[in-house]
C-alpha cells in the first residue's frame, strides 16, 4: 500500500521543475507515489518529466489547459495514498518533509490537515503560521493559516465527505478549502521547515493578486457567517485595510480606528468555538505590525499605541520601551517639532 501521494500540478514550470521533482524523489521517506498533473503546459515541462525513469511517478496530461483547481482535483481523483502531500512546481521540499509529516499524522488520527514552515529562497524571511488547531482557527478569520505546498491531507476524510477544491473559490482555492475542512477535524502546523518557497513575478499568486484579494474577502465573509457574525460596512473596510489594502500611516485617525477595531474584535466571537486567548494574540500582533510599520516611516507611535488597551495585553514591556525610546529620540532631534 502506498502511504503518501505527493500531488503536483504543472503549468509553464520548466524553469524550476527539475529542482522540485528531485526534492521529492530524494525524500528520506520512500513509500510514496508522485502524482504529476500536466495542465497542457506549452513549454518543456513534459520533456523534463519524461526524463525521469522512476516508477513512483504517476503522470497525467490534460490535452487542454483547465486551470489550477481542475488540475488539483484531477490529481486527487487518482491519488491512492493514505495521505496526500501537496507540492508546487517551483519550490523545493526539505528532504525530511514527508517523514516528519507522516510521523505526525500517524500519531494524531484526529488531525486531517497538516502544514509546516517554509523558508523563502534567496531571502532571510520565513513563512511561519500558528501550530495548534485553536490558533489556526483564529488565524483563518483574517487569512490563510498554511503555506499551501506544505500541506498534507488525510485522504479518507476527503473521500468520505467528497471534499475537493472549489472553482467557486478560484484564485484563493486553498483558503476556501481550509475553511471548509474546519468542519471535519483538527488542523496543525509543524514547527519545522518543510519547504523552501520560491517567490517570483510569474508565480500564480503574483499574477492573480487582485483577484485573490477579492476572493479572500468573500471566503472570510463565509467563515464569519459560520459564527453568525456580520461585520458592519465600516468594520469590513478596516478589515480590508489591515489584511490587504495599503495603509495610510500618516492618517492618525485611521490608525486609531484600526486599533479600536482590533481591540474589540475578539468580543464578536464570545460564546463561539474560537479561542479568545488565541484570537487576542493575533489581534495584538496585527496592532504591533501596524505600529511598527508606521514608525518605520518616521511617525511617532507611542501615544497612539499606549491609549489602546491592546498595548497592555500580556504587557509587552519591550514594545513600550521601543516606541517610547524612538519618540524621545525624535523629540530631541527635531526640538519638539516631530510627527504625531
Amino acid at each position: 500500500m502506498v502511504e503518501i501521494s505527493v500531488l503536483m500540478p504543472v503549468y509553464r514550470g520548466e524553469l524550476h521543475l527539475k529542482d522540485a521533482i528531485d526534492s521529492i524523489l530524494y525524500q528520506t521517506f520512500t513509500n510514496f507515489e508522485f502524482v504529476i498533473i500536466n495542465d497542457a503546459s506549452p513549454d518543456n515541462s513534459e520533456q523534463i518529466i519524461h526524463s525521469y525513469n522512476d516508477p513512483r511517478i504517476v503522470y497525467k496530461k490534460h490535452e487542454q489547459n483547465k486551470g489550477l483547481v481542475s488540475a488539483l482535483n484531477s490529481g486527487l481523483a487518482i491519488c491512492k495514498g493514505k495521505y496526500i502531500a501537496r507540492m508546487d512546481q517551483d519550490d523545493i521540499a526539505d528532504l525530511k518533509r514527508l517523514q516528519l509529516q507522516y510521523n505526525f499524522m500517524e500519531k494524531n488520527p484526529e488531525n486531517i490537515l497538516l502544514g509546516g514552515n517554509a523558508e523563502i529562497i534567496n531571502s532571510k524571511r520565513a513563512l511561519v503560521y500558528p501550530i495548534s488547531d485553536k490558533a489556526i482557527r483564529a488565524q483563518l478569520i483574517f487569512n490563510t493559516a498554511f503555506v499551501h505546498p506544505t500541506v498534507m491531507l488525510r485522504k479518507s476524510i476527503l473521500d468520505k465527505f467528497n471534499l475537493r477544491y472549489s472553482e467557486d473559490y478560484k484564485h484563493a482555492e486553498d483558503y476556501g478549502f481550509w475553511i471548509e475542512l474546519t468542519s471535519y477535524g483538527k488542523m496543525a502546523n509543524l514547527n519545522e521547515t518543510c519547504l523552501y518557497y520560491r517567490r517570483h513575478e510569474g508565480q500564480y499568486t503574483a499574477v492573480f493578486k487582485q483577484e485573490m484579494f477579492q476572493m479572500v474577502k468573500r471566503i472570510r465573509t463565509t467563515y464569519l457567517s459560520k459564527y453568525n457574525i456580520v461585520l458592519s460596512t465600516d468594520d469590513m473596510r478596516l478589515m480590508e485595510i489591515i489584511t490587504g489594502t495599503k495603509v495610510d500611516y500618516s492618517d492618525n485617525t485611521l490608525i486609531t480606528e484600526i486599533g479600536d477595531f482590533l481591540n474589540r474584535f475578539s468580543t464578536y466571537f464570545e460564546g463561539t468555538e474560537i479561542d479568545q486567548v488565541e484570537l487576542k494574540k493575533i489581534t495584538y500582533k496585527l496592532w504591533r505590525r501596524i505600529c511598527d510599520d508606521r514608525q518605520k516611516l518616521g511617525f511617532s507611535v507611542y501615544k497612539i499605541f499606549i491609549i489602546n488597551p491592546l498595548a497592555f495585553y500580556n504587557f509587552d514591556i519591550k514594545a513600550h520601551l521601543y516606541y517610547l525610546k524612538y519618540d524621545i529620540f525624535k523629540r530631541k532631534k527635531s526640538n519638539n517639532n516631530f510627527l504625531f
